[in-house]
C-alpha cells in the first residue's frame, strides 16, 4: 500500500472532530471518551510498537490542532502511550480479553495525569480537589467501555490491512 500513513489520518481526524466538537456539549458530568487514545491502544495492541507509536503520533498532532492545550503536549503523550502499548502485542491480545481494558485503563490514567502536569508546568491555573479525581476515574471507567465495544472491530480491521503500515 503506497499511501499507508494515511490510514490513520482517516481513522483519526474524524474521531478527533468526534471527540472534540460534536461530544464535548453532550459530555455527562463533564466527562466523555478520547475516543483518539482508545483508538491508538486498541491499534497498537493489535499491530505492535512501532504502528502504535505512529498512530500516537499521528492522534496527538490531531488532538493537538483541536485542543486549547500547550501545543506538542498530545503528541508526546500519545506517541508515548501508542509506543508503549504496542509492547503488548503478541497472542496474548487475542487469548486475554482483559489486556486491551488494562491498556486502556493505565493509559488514560497516564494520559489525563501527563496533561495535568504539562499544564501545570506551562503556568496554567488548575484545581486539584478531589473531584478531579473522580472526573479522571469516570473517563478511565468511559475509555474502559469504549475499548471493550471497539476492541473486535479493531482486530477485524488489523487482519484487513495485513502488513504493517508503519514498515
Amino acid at each position: 500500500m503506497r499511501h499507508r500513513w494515511l490510514i490513520p489520518v482517516i481513522i483519526l481526524v474524524p474521531l478527533g472532530l468526534l471527540q472534540t466538537t460534536l461530544l464535548c456539549p453532550l459530555s455527562l458530568l463533564g466527562i466523555h471518551p478520547h475516543f483518539v487514545l482508545v483508538a491508538v491502544v486498541a491499534w497498537a495492541l493489535v499491530r505492535g510498537a512501532r504502528e502504535g507509536m505512529a498512530w500516537g503520533f499521528v492522534g496527538g498532532l490531531v488532538t493537538d490542532f483541536l485542543s486549547a492545550a500547550p501545543w506538542g503536549a498530545y503528541t508526546l503523550v500519545t506517541t508515548i502511550i501508542g509506543a508503549l502499548a504496542g509492547v503488548g502485542e503478541t497472542n496474548i491480545f487475542r487469548t486475554n480479553p482483559l489486556l486491551p481494558l488494562l491498556a486502556i485503563v493505565l493509559a488514560t490514567l497516564s494520559y489525563d495525569l501527563a496533561g495535568l502536569t504539562i499544564l501545570q508546568l506551562t503556568g496554567a491555573t488548575l484545581s486539584l480537589d478531589t473531584s478531579l479525581g473522580r472526573l479522571i476515574l469516570l473517563t478511565t471507567l468511559l475509555n474502559a467501555l469504549v475499548m471493550f465495544l471497539l476492541q473486535q472491530a479493531v482486530e477485524i480491521l488489523g487482519r484487513v490491512f495485513g502488513r504493517r503500515w508503519a514498515e
